[in-house]
């Protein structure tokens, strides 16, 4: 997949998002967030010429491609909090209640599974680390697949992650939720050791841009408010499926998103419906990524010219060749 296609993906997203705020006005981006992805993306690019000057070597195209990878990143953040946070301005009706009879069909209550996990400190340990492994994983595996498997194969990546995460702000925008702990009033204090304030500390956002009261957003602080699907299982799923690409890092990269997957719910605050509903939009999300990079890649193919082979050649009518 070319990297002008997962530009080009990324920059729309961040227009549409600034284009929105220029019209609609909900809420302002603080500019002093500007300013901080200005500068992250002046140094960047600082870092790259340095690299590119010397003789190429292992090493220096090594470190071009991670920083290859973290322009993209410096973009994509910003872009996806903005979106998010927009999408919940929408305020539609909460399908919490719908979520939990969906887990109820399935025999599963959330307020259960983390009192269960609470209970285990070692579980509850290892839960609350993998779940907040979520924003370093990012970073890591799109500088490891850069650098270890090649541009296309990070470009495949980053695509995922964005057509994911562009879906989910759309189901956010028709269908949002507050998420398990909020809705049953589960006090997080109550859970020492899983310590899930992730699915409590974002509800004050989440109230004030329902509410049109939401003023200024610090990207630094930013909250994960997306609920429905969970963002963190389509993460794990995305993370499971490329790391077969990262040789010595496959096995514990699964491991740890398996486990990050079933933190959603006792750490995250989610629904088992918003964890089986991230798998299908991953899996979703693979499967088209990669019939389009199949498509992209084969109209590369077939646009190139044929190779001139010696019967076509001028010099084998008697031509000059020049």
């Amino acid at each position: 997949m070319p990297l002008r296609t997962v530009v080009f993906l990324l920059l729309g997203s961040a227009l549409a998002g600034f284009v929105w705020i220029a019209v609609a006005r909900p809420f302002t981006v603080a500019t002093e967030s500007l300013l901080n992805i200005g500068q992250g993306l002046a140094l960047l690019f600082v870092a790259r010429a340095l690299c590119a000057r010397p003789a190429r070597t292992r090493l220096t195209s090594g470190l071009i491609a991670a920083i290859d990878a973290l322009l993209v990143l410096t973009v994509m953040f910003p872009a996806t909090i903005v979106l998010a946070y927009l999408s919940t301005t929408a305020a539609a009706p909460l399908i919490d209640p719908i979520l939990v009879r969906a887990d109820a069909f399935l025999g599963f209550h959330s307020g259960a599974a983390a009192g269960v996990t609470e209970a285990l400190p070692a579980l509850a340990w290892a839960k609350r680390i993998a779940y907040f492994s979520f924003g370093p994983q990012i970073i890591a595996v799109s500088c490891a697949l850069a650098v270890m498997a090649g541009q296309a194969r990070f470009c495949h990546f980053v695509f995922a992650f964005m057509v994911s995460a562009l879906a989910c702000i759309a189901v956010n925008m028709v269908w949002p939720a507050v998420g398990a702990y909020v809705h049953f009033g589960l006090d997080c204090a109550a859970f020492p050791n899983l310590a899930p304030a992730p699915a409590c500390v974002f509800l004050g956002d989440v109230l004030a841009l329902r509410e049109g009261s939401f003023e200024t957003l610090h990207l630094a602080k930013a909250q994960g408010i997306l609920t429905f699907p969970s963002f963190h299982t389509v993460l794990g799923v995305l993370v499971w499926h490329y790391s077969r690409d990262l040789g010595p890092l496959c096995l514990p990269l699964r491991v740890l998103n398996v486990m990050m997957i079933a933190s959603a719910v006792t750490v995250g605050g989610h629904y088992l419906a918003d964890v089986l509903a991230g798998i299908a939009l991953a899996l979703a999300t693979i499967r088209a990524t990669d019939a389009l990079a199949r498509r992209l890649e084969a109209g590369g193919v077939a646009s190139r010219p044929a190779p001139v082979t010696s019967a076509q050649s001028p010099l084998a009518e008697g031509g000059s060749g020049r």
